[in-house]
């Protein structure tokens, strides 16, 4: 039968070897599958990382081969099914269709890269996705979808700060295009200080000329000149010749706008002086369309200072340019000003020419104006009621966060209190527990006193008698009374320990049966006759041990110094309920005693202290005279309504 067993215990160790064995196998294969999988999609992504990012580098420079390489990323996305993979080739994709100038489908792909960014939590990526689709939208002035996208980017690229001040920027300026010059300003203080933080001197240009423009919008031309000069200043340091001649512009057109509407002579020279650093820095650069712009704001400025074979010089060349391209708006503004050159040499005709010409472009400008305003004011409302809603969103997030918060605290203080109930009720039970020990001790150590106060004296005289009646020294006869005598009292004494330590004799009736059994037994060995006086109302009263015992000892104490000293006929105990206290009254008509002689052996301190002990008085009332003496123990009843019994 045991070698049985021990097959069965073999056989089983060997089947779970084999099926550990064929778990471990499997679990490596399906692990090696896994580790060459992941090493697969890893090598995609960054094959079509890599595409992407040649795609990117050529569309500014070859913009078919850049497509090509886009499409390609597209194609090998489709065949390893991964969505990073399709991100990287939409968002190549869509930066080619914006250099190519199809807007459309550079929103379709780049729109679709930012989501599947957001899809496979890359915040960074779908943040410069969507900084590129902003592009698309500043080139086609689609204001309203292109500040929704910037505030949409902001807090993805919130750990690239070079590139979150890039899009303050934009946001500040796209702003000021829609008129709203406040929140424009805003984010372009923004910019400043992120590019103060990094120190990058030379993007500071762009935001003060970006705030200059704002001012001068606003007509504060003396704040938008401090800023323009600050941003000129910080290109002429650079030496980035484009900006100082874009800014030497700025500050000509701001004196101009100044001497427009403040009528200062200073401020043509000031817009003369910068047009001309503007004009040479774009004859240098070789700039058409800057140049005949430069052309166009200094023959204005020429016409001021009545230098009109100059001013008409420009002013012609800068019209035909415009004209030429069709630019309704800088062909309105040359053919405008030689209008008025004319007029002011008296060539009224050749003013009229130009005026007619003047109104065919003013006419297509307000087409041009009607319709930018309605879209302008049609993207203000949209813009105003997506931040009203933005803002309600976030009331709404932030009142939900306070309330998520306030729940917490009332659970974590419902906790708590919990926690600290149960340790209060611990440490009630524990001090209950003690206490109740404690009284169990103090029960224990009075009984031990007790037996040996009131038992042992008794015992070793009962002893000592026993061993004088085996000497046969005496007469048995007295000796066997004085044993008989001793162990009665034992007897009697035992009985009284054992009526004071129980707790079922608490019982005011207990109390009553007691003392009419101890005035019984005075009454055997005294020469006095005794008066037992009990008041109903005590046998409706629970005492406890410690009172009965006081009462009863008391009593007790009294009663032998009675028969001791008192020599008197009559001996009175009296036990009273007076409104919420027990008042027992012992008195006999002795012939008395002198108080203050009284000696310390008589038991009047041991009385006192008793009744001390229970928080009552203790009155001895007598005299030498032969008055008797009057004992009165006032003990008060803790919890009297819980110490009542039922009648």
């Amino acid at each position: 039968m045991l070698l049985t067993s021990k097959i069965q215990t073999c056989f089983y160790s060997i089947c779970c070897l084999l099926c550990c064995l064929i778990y471990s196998v499997s679990y490596s294969q399906k692990t090696n599958n896994a580790i060459q999988y992941k090493h697969k999609a890893s090598a995609s992504v960054k094959k079509v990382e890599a595409l992407e990012v040649r795609s990117l580098d050529l569309s500014s420079s070859n913009i078919d081969s850049a497509m090509l390489l886009a499409k390609h990323a597209v194609k090998l996305s489709a065949q390893f099914k991964n969505d990073t993979c399709f991100g990287f080739a939409y968002m190549a994709l869509g930066w080619d269709y914006y250099y190519s100038g199809n807007r459309d489908s550079a929103e379709y792909y780049l729109l679709k890269a930012a989501d599947i960014g957001h899809k496979i939590n890359m915040p960074s990526f779908e943040g410069r996705a969507l900084v590129n689709l902003s592009y698309a939208y500043q080139d086609g002035e689609e204001y309203t979808k292109l500040i929704d996208c910037l505030k949409r980017a902001r807090p993805l690229v919130e750990n690239d700060e070079l590139v979150l001040s890039a899009v303050d920027l934009t946001m500040g300026s796209t702003y000021g295009d829609m008129q709203m010059y406040e929140q424009g300003k805003q984010y372009i203080f923004s910019a400043i200080a992120t590019i103060k933080k990094l120190d990058k001197t030379e993007q500071l240009g762009s935001c003060y000329s970006a705030l200059g423009y704002l001012l001068m919008q606003q007509t504060n031309f003396d704040s938008a000149l401090y800023y323009y000069r600050i941003g000129f200043a910080v290109s002429s340091q650079l030496k980035d010749t484009e900006s100082v001649d874009i800014g030497a512009d700025n500050l000509g057109e701001c004196f101009q706008k100044k001497s427009v509407s403040f009528n200062c002579s200073y401020c043509i020279d000031s817009a003369y002086f910068y047009y001309n650093i503007a004009l040479r820095g774009f004859k240098k650069i070789k700039s058409p369309g800057y140049i005949e712009y430069a052309k166009m704001n200094l023959g204005g400025i020429l016409s001021a200072k009545k230098d009109y074979q100059t001013a008409e010089n420009y002013l012609t060349e800068a019209f035909h340019y415009f004209d030429s391209l069709n630019d309704i708006k800088y062909a309105y503004n040359s053919a405008q000003l030689l209008s008025k050159l004319y007029e002011s040499l008296g060539n009224y005709r050749q003013a009229y020419n130009y005026n007619i010409i003047t109104l065919k472009y003013k006419d297509s400008l307000d087409r041009n104006n009607r319709t930018d305003s309605i879209a302008k004011m049609f993207a203000l409302y949209e813009t105003e009621k997506r931040d009203r809603t933005i803002d309600l969103l976030h009331a709404k997030a932030k009142l939900d966060k306070e309330e998520i918060a306030r729940q917490h605290i009332i659970t974590w203080f419902a906790v708590i209190s919990v926690v600290f109930s149960i340790m209060l009720l611990i440490v009630f039970l524990n001090r209950n527990r003690i206490k109740q020990q404690l009284k169990e001790v103090k029960v224990r150590n009075q009984l031990a006193a007790d037996l040996h106060d009131e038992v042992g004296s008794s015992l070793s005289s009962i002893l000592l008698l026993s061993k004088m009646a085996a000497v046969k020294k005496y007469d048995d006869k007295t000796l066997l009374e004085k044993i008989s005598n001793n162990t009665k009292e034992v007897i009697d004494k035992m009985s009284d320990i054992v009526w004071m330590m129980n707790p079922k004799y608490d019982e005011g009736g207990n109390l009553r049966e007691k003392l009419e059994q101890y005035a019984s037994r005075i009454k055997d060995v005294a020469g006095f006759k005794t008066h037992l006086e009990i008041d109903a109302a005590a046998d409706a009263i629970k005492f406890t041990m410690e009172t009965r015992k006081a009462i009863f000892l008391i009593i007790k104490e009294a009663a032998n110094n009675a028969l001791k000293y008192a020599d008197a006929a009559n001996f009175f105990i009296r036990l009273k309920i007076i409104e919420k206290h027990i008042v027992l009254a012992i008195a006999d008509d002795g012939i008395g005693f002198n108080i203050n002689e009284s000696e310390a052996g008589n038991g009047l301190g041991t009385m006192a202290l008793r009744a001390k002990n229970l928080k009552g008085n203790f009155v001895v009332e007598s005299s030498p005279a032969g008055k008797g003496t009057q004992i009165t123990v006032t003990i008060p009843i803790p919890n009297f309504r819980d110490k009542m019994l039922h009648q």
